[in-house]
């Protein structure tokens, strides 16, 4: 896709019953993004809005609580549903664009993190203790429009001679297929985003990366650059990618048999051995990543869900969920974060039958306490 110029910016319609107007100014100073508030309006009111203003629209960011400050009785999630059903209804007239949840957390804790059903309806979710990252915005709005111009999947994926649907899980390619042919884009884009991009499994991101290559992503700097151009070729570039930096797993295996094909199997090698062939190889210094103080193996291959530190799985406890499909990795935390959490909230509880395992580190734990 050709860059926007400064006109075309992308434009973001943003529902709030709170004056925003230093978030937006804060926003705008960061990409080539418009985002103009709209004050809560009647039912009858909104339609009207969106059916004369939708051309120029590009995304919607909406508030959870829009009834605080305005006399409103109207929620985020409400929107959203209204919003996404007529965007299914023909004799609506409306346009698919993105639709992101800007909430604060305690907000959102009560009145929609309960409501799975609310959660389908956003695209993204972002707490408003941080500002949401302009490129993600901007990917969401292109890659809607991208979705609307087609629905063959090799384009959406950017499939080539490399990357093909073959190389894919079928069950992934099915199911991706059959949202195609279904509709509506919403539909599309907010499985794929949840389902595909945001959960390591076919794609994986820049943390499990690096785990698999053994690399130190912070201590590694321009070296870490330059193998990245070296593996350019197993980058994700399909529909999103602009947003989220994603590789493919598999492809990832299959470069390091054809570049070392003298090596053990990547997942067999430690950190060290990982990184040594790789510095030879590209006559870079890249730093091999260190295991936890409770961790045994450096043969890592996934990322603690707490900490976000690299871990083999024999030095890790999955967590509890039974809700993956079957393109998508199991979640782990190491040793460590299941016996001092330092996230909890990012993983919540251990599978049921990883928990006697727990309760025995925890054991381990206290007996090698010091004695003061």
């Amino acid at each position: 896709q050709r860059p926007k110029e400064k006109n075309m910016a992308t434009k973001f319609i943003y529902f709030d019953d709170e004056d925003q107007s230093s978030f937006i100014r804060g926003i705008s100073a960061r990409g080539n993004i418009d985002v103009v508030q709209e004050e809560v309006k009647p039912w009858p009111e909104i339609i009207k809005f969106f059916k004369e203003k939708q051309k120029s629209i590009d995304g919607v960011i909406l508030d959870q609580r829009l009834d605080e400050k305005s006399k409103e009785p109207l929620r985020g999630s409400s929107l959203a549903q209204h919003l996404r059903t007529w965007s299914s209804e023909k004799k609506m007239g409306l346009k698919n664009f993105p639709i992101v949840l800007f909430s604060a957390d305690e907000k959102a804790k009560d009145s929609f993190y309960r409501d799975t059903t609310a959660q389908d309806l956003f695209d993204v979710r972002y707490s408003k203790t941080s500002m949401p990252p302009v490129e993600e915005l901007i990917t969401l709005a292109d890659g809607y429009k991208k979705i609307n111009e087609t629905n063959k999947l090799e384009d959406l994926l950017a499939f080539n001679t490399y990357i093909t649907a073959s190389d894919i899980d079928y069950r992934l390619v099915n199911t991706l297929l059959k949202k195609l042919k279904q509709g509506p884009t919403h539909e599309f884009a907010r499985f794929f985003i949840s389902q595909v991009l945001l959960i390591n499994g076919t794609l994986i991101n820049e943390l499990v990366l690096c785990s698999r290559l053994g690399i130190d992503l912070q201590k590694s700097g321009d070296s870490y650059i330059e193998l990245l151009k070296k593996i350019s070729r197993i980058k994700y570039k399909g529909v999103f990618a602009s947003g989220w930096d994603r590789w493919w797993a598999d492809k990832l295996i299959f470069w390091w048999e054809s570049t070392f094909p003298d090596s053990e199997s990547l997942s067999m090698l430690d950190a060290e051995a990982r990184v040594q062939l790789l510095n030879e190889k590209y006559k870079i210094q890249l730093i091999a990543a260190e295991k936890t103080p409770m961790s045994r193996s450096r043969a890592f291959w996934t990322v603690c869900v707490g900490s976000d530190r690299p871990i083999d799985i024999v030095d890790a406890l999955r967590i509890d969920n039974d809700n993956l499909y079957p393109w998508q990795d199991q979640e782990y935390i190491s040793n460590d974060e299941g016996v001092k959490p330092t996230n909890l909230k990012k993983w919540k509880q251990v599978h049921p039958m990883d928990k006697e395992q727990l309760n025995k580190l925890k054991k381990l734990n206290i007996k090698k306490r010091p004695k003061k």
